[in-house]
């Protein structure tokens, strides 16, 4: 099976981490060296969440990781259960896989046809109505 989320960001944000993502042979001034940048995270309809980062390094890059929900003594915690390699864009589609089951992570610029994709995935999915417009599965940004 496969579970599918999108994550919309505004052309500006995009702009600026292609930029970051741009830098040559070396890591950008503006962070500490090594920082994370940006997060973003997706939750997919089965509770496993990706979580999306912009890193600081030499060269910046985009790293994922896919995350299980746990339940141990009553408490929920997310577990790694998958990563894909570092990347260079931050705009694309990230896959993931675990237990037979793929994940994948649109990202891309928000405009009206995407949110409009994303109604129409999600209605075809049968996603709850209560996901809110334009994230396909709850993306946030930290």
């Amino acid at each position: 099976m496969a579970y599918m989320a999108s994550l919309f960001l505004e052309s500006g944000e995009l702009e600026e981490m292609k930029e970051i993502l741009s830098i040559q042979g070396g890591h950008s001034t503006t962070y500490d060296k090594d920082a994370i940048i940006k997060t973003y995270n997706v939750e997919f309809s089965n509770e496993y969440e990706a979580e999306i980062e912009v890193c600081n390094g030499d060269p910046p890059f985009v790293r994922g990781t896919l995350y299980q929900p746990v339940d141990e003594d009553g408490e929920t915690y997310l577990d790694e259960v998958d990563n894909f390699p570092y990347s260079r864009d931050l705009k694309g589609t990230f896959w993931f896989s675990c237990q037979g089951h793929n994940y994948v992570v649109f990202v891309n610029k928000n405009t009206i046809l995407h949110k409009l994709f994303t109604r129409i995935h999600q209605f075809l999915e049968g996603a709850s109505a209560s996901t809110p417009p334009g994230t396909g599965g709850g993306g946030s940004v930290s």
